[in-house]
């Protein structure tokens, strides 16, 4: 990681629990205990990881480097 650190070049991961989309939503009832466990109790939204990614990109992360930002509504924490 430290060769692309000196080209100003950040590396992170952005890491989403159950996202609602097209593709996911005929699986909700499947998907719903795993939503369950989470503290916000709902999917998240596209829009949601969306935010998080372009947080990382912006000039107000500059000095994030090498971060797994979890995106999941609490999932991991419970």
């Amino acid at each position: 990681m430290n060769k692309y650190s000196k080209d100003n070049i950040r590396i992170n991961c952005v890491c989403p629990g159950v996202i609602d989309t097209p593709m996911t939503r005929p699986n909700m009832d499947i998907l719903g205990p795993a939503i369950a466990i989470a503290p916000m109790d709902r999917a998240g939204t596209a829009q949601e990881v969306a935010d998080c990614v372009l947080f990382l990109a912006s000039s107000k992360a500059s000095f994030v480097q090498g971060s797994a930002l979890v995106v999941d509504g609490g999932y991991v924490i419970n």
